[in-house]
């Protein structure tokens, strides 16, 4: 920790830190720990309810219409299982040596945590 020195110590502020050290007003219609908020996702507005009119509107066709499930379509298949085998060929077959080069763990040089150095290591 930077010690601050005799002269910074004894230094007196100008009117301007003083203005900027002040605490902001709140508004007008803050209200702290308001229980609407505490699950939301931070709204700074109020969170208010339909409108009278929209309570009181008759439905109209088209919001129904819109409100119906989609029909599914009349030549719709639902889908299968995949159900491959693979040849002989590929069961008998070997891995190249690029491929074998590519399976191997990373080398990685000894950390700090020696050599169990990873992005995983050390996480609960």
């Amino acid at each position: 920790i930077i010690q601050p020195s005799g002269a910074a110590r004894k230094a007196v502020n100008t009117g301007r830190i003083d203005q900027l050290a002040q605490p902001k007003n709140h508004h007008c219609n803050y209200t702290e720990n308001r229980p609407m908020y505490e699950f939301s996702c931070g709204r700074s507005s109020p969170v208010e309810g339909p409108a009278q009119g929209a309570k009181a509107a008759a439905e109209r066709e088209r919001t129904t219409q819109l409100a119906q499930p989609k029909k599914v379509h009349s030549e719709h298949q639902a889908s299968r299982e995949v159900q491959t085998m693979p040849t002989q060929a590929a069961r008998n077959t070997r891995p190249t040596e690029r491929l074998e080069q590519l399976a191997e763990a990373k080398r990685r040089p000894e950390g700090h945590l020696g050599s169990l150095s990873g992005p995983f290591v050390g996480r609960q």
